[in-house]
């Protein structure tokens, strides 16, 4: 990767080859599909200009390709070829998908390989005793040199490489346990491996690796492997492989310019303020559509219904390019409505459109304007089938508010909610309980009125 968590790649022969965009804003790589890129990404070529792209996800960026390119990036990658005895954990590294650590020192392409005759020696460090997670580098003291049934190559020179472990049950050798990381010390699963792009000798260990923290020197990669379920080791080692790849991309130099910075977190422009009005974020389509030899217009279809640019040659880079063109398109998904008890009135939560009711007094149509009342994902509501100045609604993360008043001011309705809770905000109601309730209600007000009148 680039180094922030979305990369935008560029091809000049088809997809042959592709380098990538140096994508920063303000001398910052950034994650500019806002972390959503799996789900709302797009991407619109300039249909006059080949250096320029719009792409984005949550906000939206113009990138445009400029002359030269600095140092290549490094793209990691690891496969599990048949190493079915073998469960790599995720412990928050940042490459393949955490589970694989990377040091600077990372120039070289890498096989673990597994199977029968394969084994080298390896350089085992001990962490003080009782200790599980958290260890300082320095902590990791050299024990000796001792045999492991698998080999380190670096697969980009041929070559065999160094490799070093953490005994975490202090028995002298390289064991695989079942995940564990709880209890003693010494059953926990904590044999980290850590591979050096240091020359192997099969008698002598390294001089700089075999000290406290030696770990560390030449370190190229680290995992965590773990016993898979139903296994044993070492009984159940079969050929196979863990092959981490290293690809070097050229790295082109770019501008990057916001053109819908949805909530502010870089110029500001065009930012997301008022339903039906502003830009709205999570793009997902953007088409050009030329209205001259050199300028055109771009069509946004995002979570908010679609806008449409001014015309230029670098449209939408301005403050109030954009207006909102779907009005006439239904275009939201309601979550959930409900109505207002005895009149034609609803109440509803949209799909990243907020929580929206028709206006009180009011017959409501298909060309009914609802009025905006909760921002957020809106999702389940309820308007009390017994007291209509009651609604209840919210939005993504059980963020419920309730209304005394028929909608017209909200409150947080969350007291006593606690723990963790799902995206989509559930709610329920039950006409019987509540009206149960409320005749309950009024036989104790009328118990009490009984009580004064004959002094009980």
């Amino acid at each position: 990767m680039g180094g922030s968590l979305s990369d935008l790649y560029v091809s000049d022969d088809a997809g042959t080859n592709w380098s990538i965009a140096d994508v920063t804003f303000n001398n910052t790589l950034f994650d500019f599909l806002g972390g959503q890129g799996w789900y709302d990404n797009t991407i619109l070529c300039d249909p006059f200009n080949a250096n320029v792209v719009y792409h984005g996800g949550v906000s939206l960026f113009r990138t445009q390709l400029e002359n030269g390119s600095s140092a290549p990036i490094n793209i990691y990658s690891m496969e599990e070829l048949g190493t079915s005895f073998i469960s790599l954990l995720n412990y928050g590294a940042t490459q393949a998908n955490g589970k694989l650590s990377v040091t600077s020192d990372a120039t070289v392409s890498v096989e673990i390989r597994f199977g029968p005759g394969k084994n080298q020696m390896a350089h085992r460090f001990l962490t003080p005793v009782g200790a599980t997670s958290g260890v300082p580098d320095i902590s990791y003291s050299y024990a000796d040199y001792v045999n492991l049934p698998f080999e380190v190559w670096d697969i980009t020179n041929n070559k065999q490489l160094m490799v070093s472990f953490r005994d975490q049950d202090r028995n002298g050798q390289f064991n695989l346990l079942l995940q564990n990381t709880d209890g003693p010390a010494t059953s926990q699963s904590r044999e980290y491996l850590f591979l050096h792009q240091e020359d192997y000798h099969s008698v002598t260990p390294s001089a700089d690796i075999a000290v406290a923290g030696g770990q560390l020197f030449k370190q190229m990669y680290s995992i965590w492997p773990v016993l898979a379920a139903g296994k044993n080791w070492p009984a159940d080692i079969v050929e196979s492989k863990i092959k981490i790849s290293l690809t070097s991309i050229p790295k082109i130099n770019a501008t990057t310019t916001p053109v819908a910075d949805a909530y502010g977190n870089f110029d500001s422009k065009n930012r997301f303020v008022v339903f039906g009005t502003d830009v709205h974020p999570d793009h997902h389509n953007l088409l050009a559509i030329p209205t001259s030899g050199t300028t055109y217009k771009i069509l946004n279809a995002s979570d908010g219904g679609i806008f449409i640019s001014n015309s230029s040659a670098t449209p939408g880079v301005n403050q109030g390019d954009w207006t909102m063109v779907g009005r006439t398109y239904n275009t939201s998904q309601f979550y959930g409505a409900d109505k207002r008890p005895g009149f034609d009135e609803y109440f509803g939560g949209m799909q990243d459109n907020g929580t929206w009711r028709s206006p009180t007094g009011t017959n409501a149509s298909k060309t009914t304007n609802y009025v905006f009342s909760i921002g957020g994902d809106g999702f389940e509501v309820i308007w009390h089938p017994l007291d209509d100045s009651k609604l209840l609604g919210g939005s993504q993360g059980n963020n419920f508010r309730k209304s005394n008043d028929g909608g017209n001011t909200w409150t947080s309705a969350t007291n006593g909610l606690s723990g963790t809770h799902p995206f989509v905000s559930k709610l329920a109601s039950s006409k019987i309980i509540q009206m149960l309730f409320s005749l309950c209600h009024r036989m104790a007000f009328f118990d009490r009125m009984i009580s004064v009148r004959t002094g009980r």
